[in-house]
């Protein structure tokens, strides 16, 4: 409901798909942050830096004002839930369509380690409703997308930065 200004989502936030059960994703993602606040250009950069496969060294540097949720996948190869490295623990279940069977997505190909590698046709990996996904104002999510249907010789990993800023 985004008509008050404020962005809620009661069904809990879904990684790969819309709602758990349509537009599932073709690809990797890897190194996701959720803020509850807009952050800088400086903020990106050094996320960008920290996060980059030359550079990953520095993921400490990451900034941690106002993270509500960072998954990196790394936490193992062959698990069915994606820890939260956060400090609020808001860990998520790797799953099929609708949530039926969870599923080892677990890739190896990661930007950084491990990454999570989706099928396309009923991948999902879902974390829990929380209140902290109701936001009010700002907002960021920052992730690294790999998209398996670019038809270009590489390692083809992208970043992307989404966000609401309310005002000017």
């Amino acid at each position: 409901d985004t008509t008050t200004g404020t962005t809620k989502n009661a069904s809990g936030l879904y990684l790969g798909s819309r709602g758990g059960t349509t537009s599932f994703y073709n690809g990797s993602i890897d190194e996701v942050r959720i803020y509850n606040r807009a952050i800088s250009q400086t903020e990106i950069t050094e996320i960008y830096n920290a996060t980059k496969p030359s550079d990953h060294t520095r993921i400490s540097d990451v900034p941690k004002i106002g993270l509500v949720g960072a998954w990196d996948f790394n936490e193992c190869d062959s698990c069915t839930t994606a820890a939260d490295t956060s400090i609020y623990n808001r860990n998520g279940t790797t799953a099929d369509a609708f949530g039926a069977t969870p599923v080892n997505l677990r890739s190896s190909d990661g930007l950084l380690g491990n990454s999570v590698l989706f099928d396309g046709s009923n991948d999902t990996v879902t974390v829990p409703d929380n209140d902290a996904w109701d936001f009010t104002g700002d907002f960021t999510i920052s992730l690294w997308a790999k998209f398996n249907t670019v038809n270009v010789a590489g390692d083809w990993w992208q970043t992307a930065f989404i966000g609401h800023v309310d005002g000017p």
